[in-house]
């Protein structure tokens, strides 16, 4: 999706499920929590990588990829064909990587999450993290009332959201 698409979603649909939320619980929209949650979900591409820095380039290659396709797997109930379109590579490279990293397929589809419900927590955490830095400036009582919402409101966002899907076909050539 490109940043421009992202932006005029970020405008036109999550800004507004925000500010009523705020409204109905602060009785006041602030446009700085506002900013400062939708800054956060578009840096976030509610994905979870994380890297250790001394490791070799390769290393953290390999690493990048077996973490890209477990999270894909998961979020897909171990849907072959599914990760294949996202990764926007055969279905031969993923049975491939799937042995290559060892990962267990039936597992994924046996007990894994929808990737819905994943990015659904992914929101809620940047808007309570969000909130948690304006605590001492907003009513105790309305906050209360706001983080009660915030598991609709993170529903409501997510189903504006278009899936951001990275494309393992890069990294495999690099």
């Amino acid at each position: 999706m490109a940043k421009e698409d992202l932006e005029k979603t970020m405008q036109q649909k999550v800004k507004p499920i925000l500010d009523q939320a705020m409204h109905r619980s602060l009785g006041i929209t602030v446009s700085e929590i506002e900013s400062d949650i939708t800054d956060k979900i578009k840096r976030n591409p509610l994905l979870d990588f994380s890297f250790d820095p001394s490791m070799s380039f390769k290393k953290a290659k390999e690493q990048f990829k077996k973490k890209y396709l477990q999270q894909l797997l998961e979020s897909n109930f171990g849907n072959i064909s599914r990760v294949a379109e996202l990764a926007e590579i055969d279905r031969r490279s993923i049975h491939r990587l799937v042995s290559q990293f060892k990962l267990d397929v039936p597992k994924f589809r046996k007990e894994m999450l929808k990737s819905s419900y994943l990015r659904q927590i992914a929101v809620q955490n940047i808007i309570e993290d969000t909130l948690e830095q304006y605590k001492t400036a907003l009513n105790p009582l309305k906050l209360e009332i706001m983080y009660q919402q915030i598991p609709e409101m993170s529903k409501d966002i997510i189903k504006e959201l278009p899936e951001q899907t990275l494309s393992l076909k890069v990294f495999l050539f690099f």
